[in-house]
Protein backbone atom coordinates (compact mmCIF):
# COMPACT_ATOMS: atom_id res chain seq x y z
CA UNK A 1 0.00 0.00 0.00
CA UNK A 2 1.35 3.43 -0.93
CA UNK A 3 1.88 5.93 1.89
CA UNK A 4 -0.59 8.81 2.04
CA UNK A 5 0.48 12.29 0.97
CA UNK A 6 -1.41 15.53 1.61
CA UNK A 7 -0.81 18.93 0.09
CA UNK A 8 -0.90 22.35 1.69
CA UNK A 9 -1.06 25.73 -0.06
CA UNK A 10 -1.55 29.35 0.90
CA UNK A 11 -3.66 31.05 -1.77
CA UNK A 12 -3.91 34.83 -1.99
CA UNK A 13 -7.09 36.49 -3.16
CA UNK A 14 -5.43 37.75 -6.32
CA UNK A 15 -3.92 34.38 -7.30
CA UNK A 16 -4.71 33.37 -10.87
CA UNK A 17 -6.69 30.15 -11.28
CA UNK A 18 -4.30 28.84 -13.91
CA UNK A 19 -1.34 29.27 -11.55
CA UNK A 20 -3.16 27.48 -8.73
CA UNK A 21 -4.18 24.61 -11.06
CA UNK A 22 -0.58 24.30 -12.20
CA UNK A 23 0.63 24.06 -8.60
CA UNK A 24 -2.05 21.49 -7.80
CA UNK A 25 -1.02 19.38 -10.77
CA UNK A 26 2.65 19.64 -9.79
CA UNK A 27 1.88 18.38 -6.26
CA UNK A 28 -0.12 15.47 -7.64
CA UNK A 29 2.60 14.60 -10.14
CA UNK A 30 5.23 14.72 -7.38
CA UNK A 31 3.18 12.25 -5.34
CA UNK A 32 2.83 9.89 -8.28
CA UNK A 33 6.51 10.14 -9.21
CA UNK A 34 7.63 9.42 -5.63
CA UNK A 35 5.26 6.49 -5.01
CA UNK A 36 2.70 8.17 -2.74
CA UNK A 37 -1.09 8.11 -2.81
CA UNK A 38 -2.16 11.73 -3.09
CA UNK A 39 -5.20 12.34 -0.90
CA UNK A 40 -6.09 16.04 -0.96
CA UNK A 41 -4.86 19.60 -0.64
CA UNK A 42 -5.59 21.87 2.31
CA UNK A 43 -5.93 25.53 1.26
CA UNK A 44 -5.19 28.53 3.49
CA UNK A 45 -6.98 31.58 2.07
CA UNK A 46 -6.74 34.12 4.90
CA UNK A 47 -3.42 35.85 5.52
CA UNK A 48 -2.08 34.98 8.96
CA UNK A 49 -4.59 32.19 9.46
CA UNK A 50 -3.62 28.64 10.41
CA UNK A 51 -7.08 27.05 10.27
CA UNK A 52 -6.32 24.85 7.25
CA UNK A 53 -2.93 23.94 8.68
CA UNK A 54 -4.60 22.92 11.95
CA UNK A 55 -7.11 20.78 10.01
CA UNK A 56 -4.24 19.23 8.08
CA UNK A 57 -2.40 18.41 11.32
CA UNK A 58 -5.51 16.80 12.78
CA UNK A 59 -6.08 14.78 9.60
CA UNK A 60 -2.50 13.54 9.68
CA UNK A 61 -3.03 12.31 13.24
CA UNK A 62 -6.38 10.67 12.45
CA UNK A 63 -5.09 8.93 9.33
CA UNK A 64 -1.72 8.05 10.85
CA UNK A 65 -0.15 9.84 7.87
CA UNK A 66 3.25 11.50 7.91
CA UNK A 67 3.76 13.15 4.53
CA UNK A 68 2.90 16.66 3.35
CA UNK A 69 4.04 18.45 0.22
CA UNK A 70 3.98 22.21 -0.41
CA UNK A 71 4.78 24.11 -3.63
CA UNK A 72 7.49 26.10 -1.77
CA UNK A 73 8.49 27.13 1.74
CA UNK A 74 6.60 30.37 1.16
CA UNK A 75 3.35 28.42 1.43
CA UNK A 76 4.14 27.61 5.05
CA UNK A 77 4.58 31.24 5.99
CA UNK A 78 4.55 34.66 4.43
CA UNK A 79 7.62 35.52 6.48
CA UNK A 80 10.78 36.20 4.49
CA UNK A 81 12.71 34.39 7.20
CA UNK A 82 10.88 31.13 6.46
CA UNK A 83 10.37 31.49 2.73
CA UNK A 84 13.91 32.66 2.05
Amino acid sequence: MKPLLYGYMRVSGDAEDAIIRGLENALKQFAEDKGFRFVSIFYEYDSGSHKAFDRLSETLRQMNAQHVVVPSMGHLSGSHIVSG
